[in-house]
């Protein structure tokens, strides 16, 4: 058989013999979409629709079509398209294609949107999930809802199967559905929990890109201590799901560490911001389509505590879908009909007969007439005598007649029929959903330095190496790709020879050829003074070669100066710059010498000046005699530690001292020794004791030892 269409933008060929579709078209295909994309969903299957596509593309040698069902697709389409080019409109409005079957199980249903026979899956999905999108709590619940909306009229022997139950609660025996009948206005229940180990995605994808650097496209995520930052949130939101999302409402909650909120750009919908709540309303957004809010606001961090970046809260209605996958099959029921057969004798012709078979719809529900097998005598006989396949929607009220067929018989013909038909219901999906995306932390970075110098007292005028430590480090962890010292010299100091300079990162010493160091300006390392600073200038790059990634940070800079004539009553700080470059590209870190906690170095003029006396009296008793000892501290610095040394004749014995001091057997005779601690100065110590003997006492000179 052949079929031919004749439109006003093109003749379409269908050879249903060969099985060959041929369109030639003065129209895209994106035209003929929307044109006509409103029958399309209803009538055809994807891929039918593949088929259609490929046609547009192929017009001279068409293409095959494989399958019976898409040849039925292909002609009711264009079949309908005819009538409503010829001002025929369709008896009801169809919402999806139905392929024809014995049972109706196994096949997509073909459903009407004003039949009050109703079926409702609705499912509530509460989740909430961490940034990045993955559910950590939810609850999922769904409702199946077999519901007659008619005021008068039963339904009765419904079967209802459900298909796609794997990630809900019920079992095979729950998706068969059987009941007798259906009052007016009645329903039937069937609640169910949703597994969610098996269902990750949401319908609606969101994400939250947060950008703290806003020169730089790149992410940034991180902050500076005490420097104010201008932050970027970017919400994605993505239809994953196999039809339009709706009644879209996405809230961003920011902490009041955020101000001057503001929107940067918006794809669609509109928003309300109301101090730091944020409120995106989007009607409607289709399948795989994919909308953008960019907001800004400002931020001061103050503190080194992790800054919260507030949560998201969506919520939206898929229509015709669900979370868990969860369908229907199909669905069978039975209402008011009447068929019959017309049986008219021919006025002119005595003995034959013109017949014609009568549907006729008594309910309020839109009813599927399918297939008509018209027998011989009665339903008990095998010979057909007539078929009708008429596949067509009877409205509420509604009649249809077959055509006629003629036959002899000197009798009033009796007929038996089987007819296959049903009722068409109304298949309702959606999906409520409530999803919250948790706030995620973003760290502030701040470092924290110290200078210290290996003497922080040193004696004027003199030559006197001091070894120099400088370290910053990180209060957490930290990503740099590069770091810059520059750290002064003093005055009055001989810096260091640029090779001597090490460098340590996380007690790590860095191999010198990492890392690259100079002294500005140049110096004469034989000078015999150096009235200018110099400054030590150290740069490393490619740090992520020698550190850990997201780990504290610890940068130590070690070197050797030299007092050269130090100024008495001096201070000599040495200040110190570090900066720091993030990854990625963020703002830089930088420790100002006011960050730098360094203990000066002061130089003191000291020049000792000391007196030592010793007398000699009498004892009480015959033999005996009392020493005094004294040691006066003239200078005008505290002498930390002088060590006071006597010695006595062999012959002569120890009788008392004040205070005790240390003795000691020596070659001829005793050695006392006193060690006097922190003598302030125009301090005077005595040092008392007495000895007995035998013979002359011959005074020994006083030994005086500084500790200083």
């Amino acid at each position: 058989m052949y079929r031919k269409w004749n439109y006003s933008w093109g003749n379409i060929d269908l050879d249903e013999k060969d099985k060959t579709l041929r369109i030639l078209s003065e129209i895209s295909l994106e035209e003929f979409r929307d044109r006509y994309s409103y029958m399309m969903d209803v009538y055809l299957s994807k891929e039918t629709k593949k088929i259609l596509k490929k046609s547009f593309h192929n017009e001279v040698s068409g293409i095959k079509v494989k399958k019976d069902e898409s040849m039925s697709e292909i002609t009711i389409l264009f079949d309908k398209i005819q009538e409503e080019e010829e001002g025929k409109p369709p008896l009801v409005t169809i919402e999806a294609s139905y392929e024809p079957g014995e049972t109706f199980e196994g096949e997509e249903r073909l459903i009407d949107k004003q039949s009050n026979y109703k079926i409702y899956i609705v499912e509530n999905v509460d989740v909430e999930a961490d940034h990045e999108g993955k559910p950590k709590e939810s609850e999922l619940t769904g409702t199946l809802k077999i519901e007659n909306k008619s005021e008068k009229d039963r339904i009765w022997d419904l079967d209802i199967i459900l298909d796609g139950i794997e990630n809900t609660s019920l079992t095979e025996e729950d998706a068969k559905i059987h009941l007798k009948e259906l009052d007016p206005e009645g329903d039937y229940t069937i609640d169910y929990n949703i597994k969610t180990e098996k269902v990750q995605t949401p319908p609606l994808k969101i994400t939250e890109k947060i950008n703290t650097w806003t020169e730089t496209e790149e992410e940034n995520n991180t902050y500076i201590l005490n420097k104010e930052s201008e932050t970027e949130f970017t919400i994605i939101l993505e239809n994953k799901s196999d039809g339009p999302v709706t009644d879209v409402e996405i809230t961003k909650e920011f902490p009041e560490t955020f101000q001057k909120i503001r929107k940067v750009s918006i794809d669609e919908g509109n928003i309300d911001i109301n101090d730091n709540i944020v409120i995106w309303k989007i009607p409607e957004i289709s399948q795989n389509s994919q909308f953008a809010l960019k907001l800004s606001g400002y931020i001061l961090p103050e503190t080194t505590d992790p800054v919260e970046t507030g949560k998201i809260n969506a919520k939206y209605v898929l229509r015709a879908g669900t979370f868990s996958g969860i369908g229907l099959k199909s669905a069978d029921g039975f209402s008011k009909n009447i068929f019959k057969v017309n049986k008219d004798e021919k006025e002119r012709a005595p003995d034959n007969w013109e017949c014609n078979f009568v549907f006729q719809n008594k309910s309020e529900f839109p009813m599927l007439l399918e297939n008509i097998d018209i027998l011989s005598g009665d339903v008990d006989t095998e010979e057909k005598l007539v078929k009708f396949e008429p596949r067509v929607l009877v409205p509420p009220g509604e009649r249809w007649e077959s055509e006629m067929w003629e036959l002899k018989s000197e009798d009033v013909p009796t007929f038996g029929k089987r007819v296959l038909f049903t009722l068409i219901p109304d298949l309702n999906k959606a999906l409520s959903a409530s999803i919250s995306l948790m706030p995620t932390d973003l760290y502030v970075l701040s470092f924290k330095g110290e200078k210290q110098y290996s003497a922080k007292e040193i004696p004027s005028f003199r030559v006197i190496p001091i070894k120099a430590t400088n370290k910053v480090w990180s209060e957490g962890p930290v990503d740099i790709v590069s770091f810059i010292f520059e750290d002064k010299v003093p005055n009055d100091f001989r810096p260091p020879d640029p090779n001597d300079v090490r460098l340590f990162i996380n007690d790590n010493e860095i191999d010198r050829d990492r890392f690259e160091a100079r002294i500005s300006p140049d110096f004469d390392a034989h000078a015999e003074e150096y009235p200018e600073e110099h400054t030590i200038i150290l740069k490393m790059d490619n740090v992520p070669e020698v550190v850990e990634k997201g780990k504290p940070l610890e940068i130590k800079l070690e070197y050797e100066m030299t007092s050269i004539k130090a100024k008495p009553d001096q201070e000599y700080r040495g200040d110190c710059l570090f900066k720091a470059y993030t990854i990625p590209e963020g703002p830089e870190i930088e420790l100002v010498p006011e960050d730098i906690i360094t203990t000066p170095i002061k130089v003191i003029h000291v020049r000792r000046k000391e007196s030592v006396a010793k007398a000699i009296f009498p004892g009480s008793e015959e033999d005996e005699y009392e020493i005094l000892l004294t040691f006066i501290n003239r200078g005008n610095q505290i002498i930390d530690e002088k060590v006071i040394a006597d010695q006595i004749p062999e012959n002569f014995e120890i009788l008392s001292m004040e205070p005790e001091g240390a003795t000691e057997e020596i070659e001829d005779g005793m050695k006392i020794v006193w060690t006097i601690q922190a003598i302030e100065p125009d301090q005077e110590i005595e040092i008392t004791y007495v000895i007995k003997g035998s013979g002359e006492y011959k005074a020994g000179e006083t030994e005086i030892l500084s500790k200083d």
